[in-house]
């Protein structure tokens, strides 16, 4: 009987634990699947992730008619807009690679530990769930890329407001109720 009692708050914690999405995205900087050569720039094309990371890499094809020397990648962890009880603060983060893409080829990059680590995907879920948070977006795109000529293409606006496609992953993905959690969280015990 002592076994059982002691199982119990156990049992309570595991069953009632809000659980949260983490949804890594690609920017989609103008991107078009159906006419791509248009596009005349780098985009990131292609993610892959592993067990307990957030991304472990992604590709990026190179549409440009230049040879590409460096990438400069950005990611922007957020919730939906939907979420509206989130307090998920918005991180943003910046990482560059040495590589060399020729026109019309395509790279794998390995993605910066803090996306990669193993155990990253859970800490990032205790911080979601610590605010509220049911689903969180990591939006991954290209900042710069600099091409062998020492000329650059640059996403203007990811480089000065810190989002990708004006928050068209925010703007996009639903936060249902059925993935709230059902209960108010307890205030926070502070002076009085």
């Amino acid at each position: 009987m002592n076994k059982l009692f002691l199982l119990f708050p156990m049992f309570l914690a595991t069953a009632f634990a809000q659980v949260v999405y983490i949804l890594p995205q690609l920017a989609e900087q103008g991107y078009d699947p159906l006419n791509p050569a248009a596009l005349g720039h780098p985009v990131i094309t292609n993610k892959t992730t592993s067990k307990g990371s957030i991304l472990s890499q992604f590709t990026v094809t190179n549409y440009s008619s230049k040879t590409v020397a460096s990438i400069e990648y950005g990611w922007r962890v957020s919730a939906p807009s939907a979420c509206s009880e989130s307090t998920l603060p918005v991180h943003w983060e910046t990482a560059t690679v040495k590589v060399t893409i020729a026109p019309g080829t395509k790279a794998e990059i390995a993605a910066s530990d803090a996306l990669s680590r193993a155990g990253s995907a859970k800490e990032l879920a205790d911080e979601a769930r610590a605010n509220n948070t049911p689903v969180v977006l990591v939006t991954v795109g290209i900042l710069k890329a600099t091409y062998r000529d020492r000329s650059a293409w640059r996403d203007r606006e990811a480089l000065k407001r810190n989002i990708f496609d004006d928050g068209r992953a925010e703007k996009k993905e639903a936060c249902p109720s059925s993935m709230r959690p059902r209960w108010t969280p307890a205030p926070a015990a502070g002076p009085s």
